[in-house]
């Protein structure tokens, strides 16, 4: 036992073996951590009798807390004084925290009641400077209709105050004037880090046009932002568009530990983000109906269709095949045993070009969409069949013509 270094209560204290921290259990500020450094700055920074800075504290160690999933959230150097910074909530957003405080007590007990700590325990979590303050904001709380007092020093949330915690008010409230859409640089051809097809990732781009829509239904509000990119490496031109919607937006830590907005943005490409890349001999199939199935085969995959894809691989085996043999009778099974009795196909390949079609006829008859691996592996078959059948035969000729014959000996 010993006594918090924010509020100085008891608390539970550890000190790790090696470790320049100390650990907290405070019934006031929460589970925390605090590095050595820290803790010799916190006499610089709150006077003995500053209560409100206490309270600052006090309060962004909870919330601190709330936005993190790790066990002991730190305290340091870098992050001490912003915390410091972090005004306390307004009375809205007090009463919102009670409530908050007592859900998670109820968990999914909405009719149930919440025994009331001590008030001074309850600063922290509330966000007020003192219990008396915490005594006033329950009376509030409770004129507003959204507790009820209940006998012996309980209260339970009223169906207002359930309401009140729905997602979309909290997150209003939480975010406040945050409902404007993100500022952005309105200046054309400056350059961005955007993805670009040909290049296969993020590159440098210029913007060369750009134009923003933004609308707003109250407290609720969102944009659609779209660019026009040229990619610095090889000139490739895209359009980006950023869906902004302020229900989206999240309150997180950067790697300082301070407190930051993420805007809750949608990035969009057209076209699409390259999921497979066409063949570099997708040019040389000189069947253009083969050559179209083909190029709608990757656009599903980029497009993120499975079973459109799934069945673009199937339809791609039976052009190939009637090219290669016609139209033998006994439907897809003849066409595979054909193929293999010309010497088109091994017994093996046959095997493997069956499971291709078997796959194909499940999508385009009971909705059946293959994993993404899965679907790799059907393109693998289809890419590695077509252009041994296709490209790979084109060429036998000319590496027999290219190839020196042997000097007879004398």
């Amino acid at each position: 036992m010993g006594f918090c270094p924010i509020c100085k209560t008891s608390a539970n204290l550890e000190q790790p073996n090696g470790g320049d921290y100390r650990r907290v259990e405070c019934r006031k500020c929460g589970k925390f951590q605090i590095t050595g450094s820290a803790l010799s700055m916190l006499e610089s920074r709150i006077a003995v009798d500053d209560k409100k800075a206490v309270a600052r504290l006090s309060h962004a160690t909870r919330l601190m807390a709330s936005a993190t999933d790790a066990e002991w959230p730190e305290i340091n150097s870098v992050n001490l004084d912003d915390m410091l910074k972090r005004p306390l909530p307004t009375i809205d957003r007090q009463k919102t925290n009670l409530l908050v405080w007592a859900a998670a007590q109820l968990d999914d007990d909405h009719l149930g009641t919440v025994e009331l700590s001590d008030e001074e325990d309850l600063t922290g979590v509330i966000g007020t400077i003192d219990g008396r303050r915490v005594s006033e904001l329950i009376s509030r709380a409770a004129d507003d209709g959204l507790i009820a007092f209940v006998p012996d020093d309980c209260i339970s949330i009223t169906s207002r105050g359930w309401a009140r915690l729905e997602p979309s008010a909290a997150g209003r409230e939480e975010l406040g004037n945050a409902t404007a859409a993100p500022e952005r640089d309105t200046i054309a051809d400056r350059i961005i880090k955007a993805h670009c097809n040909k290049c296969r990732g993020l590159t440098n781009s210029w913007v060369r046009a750009e134009h923003t829509v933004t609308e707003n239904d109250g407290l609720i509000s969102w944009s659609d932002s779209f660019e026009v990119l040229q990619c610095c490496g090889c000139d490739t031109l895209s359009v980006r568009q950023e869906h902004w919607f302020s229900e989206w937006d999240e309150m997180d830590y950067d790697e300082y530990g301070r407190m930051v907005m993420r805007p809750g943005i949608k990035e969009i490409y057209y076209p699409a983000p390259t999921v497979r890349a066409k063949p570099t001999w997708f040019d040389s199939i000189s069947d253009e109906v083969l050559r179209n199935v083909l190029d709608e085969l990757y656009a599903a995959l980029n497009a993120g269709l499975g079973v459109l894809a799934s069945v673009g691989a199937r339809t791609l085996l039976d052009r190939a095949g009637y090219m290669l043999i016609g139209d033998p009778k006994g439907g897809f099974e003849g066409k595979l045993s054909a193929l293999q009795s010309k010497g088109h196909i091994s017994a093996q390949e046959k095997t493997t070009l069956e499971a291709v079609a078997d796959a194909g006829n499940a999508s385009a008859h009971r909705g059946y969409t293959p994993t993404a691996e899965r679907l790799g592996h059907i393109v693998d078959i289809i890419e590695n069949f077509l252009h041994r059948a296709f490209v790979l035969t084109g060429v036998v000729e000319d590496i027999r013509k290219a190839t020196p014959a042997r000097q007879k000996s004398l």
